[in-house]
């Protein structure tokens, strides 16, 4: 198993927003910086944080959310670390 770094205010990490209509079901990750870490705040989980998430074209474009756990299987308002991308030579 891969040891992943503790979050820490100011990384970069992927807000996971999962949209329902009824009919069909989308999950779209969303760039998210991490504005505080619950450790910090008298807490016990560094896997809890707060996250500024920005989304692209809409009103609001950015949103905080409290309280958000990390999730590599990518449930609903959740967050993870970005997918690494393959690199090119």
């Amino acid at each position: 198993m891969t040891k992943l770094p503790v979050p820490s205010v100011g990384r970069v990490v992927h807000f996971v927003d999962i949209y329902e209509d009824g009919e069909t079901t989308e999950a779209d990750h969303y760039p998210a910086m991490v504005t505080w870490v619950e450790t910090e705040h008298g807490g016990d989980d560094p896997w809890v944080v707060g996250l500024s998430v920005f989304y692209p074209d809409t009103s609001v474009p950015v949103r905080y959310f409290d309280s958000v756990s990390h999730d590599d299987q990518c449930s609903n308002q959740t967050w993870h670390w970005p997918e690494r991308t393959r690199e090119t030579g």
